[in-house]
């Protein structure tokens, strides 16, 4: 070292092991079935969801479509990134930006709760619906719809 200067100091983190039963972070139920709660997540069940939430050819591409908050959530997006693959976090369909944010990301798996499923299939039904109304056929107005 040269005289003067004192020694640079390590910013590397420092691994930490814990032990399986220890609790590392605590997820929110969305409430879907009952009462929303946290539930607590230990170390084992952390790293064994990080693993295989999303199996099959690695690296996936994601568009996830709910908060990061929820077990879903979290769940889904650790397993991706865990796995080396990319993570789109959408900015929902009231911004306008769903079919957008699916172009850009050209997602391999779409990650949602049944809203969106919900809200899809209503708007696909309402666009067959009009094209009927405006003279096209029903099988017409599907494949036009694809």
């Amino acid at each position: 070292r040269a005289m003067g200067h004192k020694a640079a100091r390590s910013t590397s983190p420092k691994l930490v092991i814990s032990k399986p039963e220890a609790l590392v972070t605590i997820s929110y139920t969305s409430g879907s079935t009952g009462t929303p709660k946290g539930a607590m997540i230990t170390d084992k069940i952390h790293n064994h969801s990080a693993r295989g939430a999303v199996s099959g050819v690695h690296p996936h591409v994601v568009l996830i479509f709910v908060p990061l908050s929820t077990a879903f959530g979290r769940r889904h997006s650790l397993s991706v990134l865990t796995n080396g693959g990319r993570l789109g976090l959408s900015t929902g369909m009231a911004a306008g930006n769903f079919f957008a944010e699916l172009q850009a990301l050209r997602p391999t798996i779409l990650a949602s709760t049944p809203l969106l499923w919900n809200k899809l299939y209503e708007d696909f039904s309402e666009y067959i619906d009009k094209r009927i109304a405006s003279g096209d056929d029903e099988a017409a107005a599907k494949k036009r719809a694809i």
